[in-house]
């Protein structure tokens, strides 16, 4: 599936105008930038942590990354799959590639420990993930740009 950005509430990742694909995959882990419908909207989140229910999984613990509240519990069977490319302006972006770039970094079990008081902390590593992925665009887009021109 491919959606298109509409919002701002996962900036500076996502911009409005980007494409989305979204993958059905069997397992999400926290992380994930998911999507899943709520009230008639598309909503493209990501998961913060999971839940269960007298000891079953229930789901999971969603927010936007701009957004200062989470999306609450929703049910597994809501998500309708996980982003896996983003493409900008003209751009292709595998975010699973990505996504092991920045993990082997950043740890997302230790961010979603941290408490509200380690706002400060949050703040940092999250502008330090944004800065890893603006690098990593700028390289494909160089390389992008380069590839058009023969020499």
């Amino acid at each position: 599936m491919i959606i298109m950005v509409n919002g701002n509430s996962m900036n500076p990742l996502f911009k409005k105008g980007d494409k989305l694909f979204v993958k059905k995959v069997e397992n999400y882990e926290i992380g994930d930038i998911v999507a899943y419908y709520t009230n008639g909207y598309l909503i493209i989140h990501r998961i913060i942590d999971f839940v269960y229910d007298e000891d079953k999984f229930f789901g999971y613990i969603l927010k936007g990354d701009s957004c200062c509240y989470s999306d609450g519990k929703i049910y597994h069977g809501r998500i309708m799959g996980k982003t896996t490319k983003i493409i900008r302006d003209n751009i292709e972006i595998d975010l699973l590639q990505l996504n092991t770039i920045i993990n082997k970094k950043i740890s997302f079990n230790k961010f979603k420990n941290l408490t509200l008081l380690d706002y400060k902390k949050k703040t940092f590593i999250l502008k330090k993930i944004y800065f890893k992925i603006s690098n990593y665009y700028n390289i494909i887009k160089i390389k992008s740009i380069l590839r058009r021109k023969s020499f």
